[in-house]
């Protein structure tokens, strides 16, 4: 099945997707960008944190998934190479979980704090 077919199934929702299949989707590193913003949404917490350790997750999603209401998935977040330093600071700055708070800050370089407000 090509990219292309995956995508149009999974925006009608009727690809029979099992949940290894959309795991194994989350995980690949040949996954288009496309497919993994359509993850991104997935009620499975597991699929988002493998879309937030993607190398092709696009920063849009990254910054999306940094909001998200589990805090593995925005710890998956962090520990994507390819995170912006905004994002890194913005998790830093209004994340409520402290630990999640640290590793934004120990990650990306920053003082733990924004001293300059």
């Amino acid at each position: 099945m090509t990219d292309k077919e995956i995508e149009i199934q999974l925006a009608l929702g009727s690809l029979p997707v099992e949940q290894r299949r959309k795991l194994a989707l989350a995980e690949n590193s040949r996954t288009s960008e496309k497919i993994l913003t359509m993850l991104s949404t997935d009620k499975d917490i597991n699929v988002r944190c493998l879309v937030a350790d993607n190398p092709n997750t696009s920063q849009e999603v990254l910054l999306n998934l940094s909001r998200d209401k589990d805090v593995p998935v925005r710890y998956a977040v962090l520990m994507n190479g390819k995170t912006s330093a905004d994002t890194c600071a913005m998790i830093r700055d209004f994340d409520e979980c402290a630990v999640i708070v640290y590793a934004a800050a120990k990650q990306c370089n920053l003082t733990l704090y924004d001293y300059s407000n």
